[in-house]
């Protein structure tokens, strides 16, 4: 990922990025054409963040993505759009909240599935909780060594809307769902 930003005051700033990833889809039994999907994505997008309080932050970011998939029915480009809200607790801890919306228009139709071209229209909202590792821990000389000091333990629960205009087969219901996913990791920050 490449970004730039620029400050206009100490409670605005704008910023630029850039993404771009290769990913690869292995053969698995429920999808033997999964491979088809494989492809570098790419991002373009710019923000802006307003600083509202010392632990209050409000980001507004609108990108571009472009897929270029092995197959034509799998590629597609189409806008995204962000809204994001950081809190800073205290003590190191935080809780990110976002919405999203994306749309995306395939560049021609999947010869099994229909002869309509395809677009998607996905909703995400995502919270995000952090907690240093050492404020988890009771007995204060464990928590403060080295090993620990720097970690962060964060939690997220995302929910999903994805929409496609292509109804009534299989892979249309599976476009035409919603999930919801709870991860959790351990992360070190670097100061």
């Amino acid at each position: 990922m490449c970004s730039s930003d620029l400050r206009f005051t100490g409670r605005f700033q704008l910023y630029g990025f850039g993404e771009g990833e290769n990913q690869t889809y292995s053969r698995i039994s429920r999808s033997q054409r999964a491979p088809e999907r494989s492809g570098f994505q790419s991002t373009l997008g710019t923000g802006v963040v307003w600083v509202a309080a010392p632990q209050h932050r409000l980001s507004l970011e609108g990108a571009h993505v472009w897929k270029n998939a092995r197959q034509d029915y799998e590629s597609y480009a189409g806008p995204r759009a962000t809204l994001t809200h950081t809190w800073l607790l205290g003590q190191g801890m935080f809780l990110i909240t976002s919405a999203s919306g994306e749309f995306n228009a395939y560049d021609r139709p999947d010869p099994l599935v229909s002869g309509r071209t395809r677009s998607d229209r996905i909703g995400r909202l995502r919270t995000t909780f952090g907690v240093p590792v050492a404020l988890l821990i009771e007995n204060e000389r464990i928590s403060q060594s080295e090993g620990l000091r720097d970690l962060t333990f964060f939690m997220s629960l995302e929910g999903q809307r994805a929409l496609s205009n292509i109804v009534g087969d299989r892979k249309s219901t599976r476009l035409n769902s919603s999930h919801t996913v709870i991860s959790y990791a351990v992360f070190c920050l670097t100061k």
